[in-house]
């Protein structure tokens, strides 16, 4: 794998919603700001690791997917932090549901 465009675009994407969090830390609350497309972007980069790991020479993809689920959880983390109470049973469910299917799907394919 070379290094191309896609690379510095996804980085981008990772630092995209650093002003929202800039903004939840100054202000002490998560406003009106839903945690879902942070999920998502998390449970992305955890995919895209996975299938790194499936395949052979993909240290580009397995580094900078590895940073995205550092960047992304660093993000979940502060969005907790401030989150009201109803807030996080919105964060909790669709986390644990992610985590517990990337764990299956690891399973089944080592498994087999």
């Amino acid at each position: 794998m070379k290094f191309d465009d896609g690379i510095v675009r996804k980085l981008f994407f990772f630092f995209f919603c650093r002003p929202t969090f800039i903004r939840i830390f100054k202000k002490k609350s998560t406003e009106d700001f839903q945690s879902l497309p942070y999920l998502m972007a998390l449970f992305s980069s955890m995919l895209w690791l996975y299938y790194a790991m499936l395949k052979k020479d993909t240290i580009l993809l397995v580094t900078i997917n590895s940073f995205g689920c550092v960047i992304e959880t660093t993000y979940i983390a502060i969005y907790i932090v401030y989150a009201t109470r109803e807030s996080r049973v919105y964060i909790y469910v669709p986390l644990s549901i992610t985590t517990i299917a990337l764990f299956e799907t690891q399973g089944l394919t080592y498994n087999n």
